[in-house]
């Protein structure tokens, strides 16, 4: 039988377990919204510039602007790529709008 304690132990690593199993979760649904992200501005100079332009803003970070680097290369190469071109223009009032964000 197990002692006050031993059973305080594996409640807490049982605990453990779940709160790591819920960052992973927050981690991969971080991951399919990024992607869904780089997907359309694939398409699209307007959300590609939208996409930079939040980039730029909130990640200030030095090691993180290096480990993105590539990519913000990239959607700058094709915000500037005006052959495709379709409106996202109620997509960005949504975001401009005070107290929206991504």
């Amino acid at each position: 039988m197990l002692t006050i304690d031993q059973k305080i132990a594996q409640k807490e690593h049982e605990l453990s377990l779940l709160k790591s199993q819920k960052s992973e979760l927050k981690t991969e649904q971080k991951v399919v919204i990024g992607g869904m992200f780089l997907s359309l501005s694939k398409d699209n100079p307007a959300m590609a510039q939208m996409v930079l332009d939040n980039l730029r803003k909130h990640i200030i970070s030095n090691d993180d602007v290096g480990r993105i680097k590539p990519l913000l290369d990239e959607l700058q190469a094709l915000a500037n790529n005006p052959t495709r071109n379709k409106d996202f223009s109620i997509f960005n009032e949504f975001i401009n709008k005070p107290g929206n964000s991504i």
